[in-house]
């Protein structure tokens, strides 16, 4: 790790009071790094598609990769074949006092996961091309079929490493006016030289799919809206895309019909969540007002809207719960659970494995380049469960691409 860098941790942050005082560490390794589950067999001579997944945790300090939810799915995922591999990055998340802005520590949190989202998927590119210095790897990865994503804020950070260009992730963390400190000046460039893998690596060739779980993306308000965001997208990687969320989520809301996707950043006026001069390379400032929207954060829905909009061929599917709000529902023995995608499944266990089901039946045709014209128009299941697989039984015509949610 050649260049320095740095990782905070808040007492009582955005989810709880995790740690007893902040802190600051500067290029502490223990903050870069990941997991791996493979099938249980050794590999070493065969190549496996690989899934680079990150946890969710609202780019919170509390949140970790051993979330049970993350490690659930990337045993499903190494169940059906692929190498799989839970990533860890740095956040520290604060809110804004009021509540109605995004902090300062909000923006750097988010921008650190960024780097490491892209840093890591460098690392394990590189580390398959020098497998034969680490023998204790009983798998090897195929570095054309990788697929990213993960949940909620692991998603949004999968989404913007796999997508976006490096000139689109610093236009959305805007500079007051006059300001000169970039948010690269504070926390140095996107692809920054923190890892195994050196930035010089062209890692973006190899990724063909993402997956979002109540994910998300952002974009710069003066694109106006996000279903016209299509423009903001024009020059980015664009991978395959399969897409889970709820109809209810507020925090990264669907449409704008449960809550506005408007994001303003904390104003002048609440200086502690406005500006911060520590662990960062240079003070940084965010671009806030009491009026102003500065972005838009879109859902799976807006992504699967732009996405057609750019006519691309690539396979691209949208499941939609109507009752979830952001995640599944809690497991419990007296309430009804809503969020379970049009299935009538119970538990947070078996809709999780319906999604990895689901995805990586959806990852297995890319694998086979199949493009849109191959399997008919792109695909909606609106509360309303997949069964076009024929082991499945046969599809419920009433269900595919609706646009109507059930009222139960």
């Amino acid at each position: 790790m050649p260049s320095t860098f740095f990782d905070v941790a808040y007492a009582g942050d955005s989810t709880n009071n995790c740690h007893p005082a902040s802190s600051c560490t500067s290029s502490d390794s223990s903050a870069l790094m990941y997991d791996v589950y493979y099938p249980g067999y050794s590999y070493d001579s065969l190549k496996l598609p690989c899934v680079i997944l990150l946890h969710a945790g609202g780019f919170s300090e509390c949140s970790t990769l051993q979330l049970p939810e993350i490690q659930k799915i990337c045993e499903e995922f190494a169940l059906r074949g692929f190498i799989v591999f839970n990533v860890e990055y740095r956040r520290g998340s604060i809110k804004d006092p009021i509540g109605n802005y995004e902090s300062v520590q909000a923006a750097l949190a988010q921008y650190r996961a960024y780097q490491d989202a892209r840093g890591a998927i460098r690392s394990i590119i590189k580390r398959q091309r020098k497998h034969n210095l680490f023998t204790q790897d009983h798998y090897q990865i195929d570095t054309t079929q990788i697929f990213v994503g993960g949940m909620s804020a692991g998603a949004v950070a999968a989404l913007n490493a796999a997508w976006y260009t490096d000139s689109m992730v610093y236009a959305i963390f805007p500079i007051p006016a006059g300001g000169t400190t970039f948010i690269q000046d504070a926390l140095g460039p996107i692809n920054s030289d923190f890892y195994y893998g050196e930035p010089a690596i062209d890692y973006k060739k190899g990724i063909i799919g993402a997956v979002s779980m109540w994910g998300g993306f952002r974009v710069p308000f003066s694109y106006v809206t996000v279903n016209n965001a299509a423009g903001f997208f024009a020059n980015a990687h664009r991978t395959a895309f399969i897409a889970f969320h709820g109809k209810k989520d507020e925090t990264i809301p669907y449409d704008t019909i449960v809550k506005p996707q408007k994001i303003f950043l904390s104003p002048p006026t609440h200086y502690s969540s406005y500006t911060q001069s520590t662990c960062v390379s240079a003070a940084y400032t965010v671009d806030g007002d009491l009026t102003t929207a500065k972005l838009l954060v879109g859902s799976g829905y807006n992504m699967y809207s732009i996405w057609n909009s750019l006519n691309d061929t690539l396979l691209k599917e949208l499941y939609t719960d109507c009752q979830m709000r952001h995640g599944l529902d809690k497991d419990c023995n007296t309430c009804n659970f809503h969020s379970d995608f049009g299935t009538g499944l119970t538990t947070i266990e078996t809709v999780g494995l319906y999604m990895v089901q689901r995805a990586a039946t959806f990852f297995q045709a890319v694998m086979n380049n199949k493009k849109i014209a191959d399997i008919g128009p792109p695909s909606r299941f609106t509360e309303c469960e997949n069964t076009r697989a024929k082991c499945s039984g046969p599809p419920n015509p009433h269900c595919q691409n609706s646009d109507q949610c059930s009222t139960d």
